[in-house]
C-alpha cells in the first residue's frame, strides 16, 4: 500500500481480492476511437503505465498480473 500511495497518480478504487490487491485508475472521462490508431495509441499508453507499475513493484521483489487490454477497463 505504500507503494500506490507514493504514486504520481493515485488509484481510484483498490480491491483485496483474497490473493492480493488489485488498484483500478478510473479515466476523468470516456475515451472513444474514432481510428484504428487512435485504438493503439491508447493501448501503448496502458501498457507503458503498467509497466511503470511494474517497475516499481519489481525493486521488491513483487510480481505484477498482465491485464492491460482495452477491453478491460471501464
Amino acid at each position: 500500500m505504500d507503494i500506490l500511495d507514493n504514486l504520481p497518480w493515485s488509484p481510484s478504487v483498490i480491491v483485496h481480492s483474497g490473493h492480493g490487491i488489485q488498484a483500478h485508475w478510473k479515466l476523468r472521462e470516456v475515451l472513444e476511437f474514432d481510428t484504428e490508431s487512435g485504438r493503439k495509441d491508447a493501448v501503448l499508453l496502458v501498457k507503458k503505465f503498467q509497466a511503470y507499475i511494474r517497475s516499481i513493484f519489481i525493486t521488491k521483489g513483487w510480481t505484477v498480473d498482465s491485464v492491460h487490454e482495452l477491453a478491460v477497463i471501464d
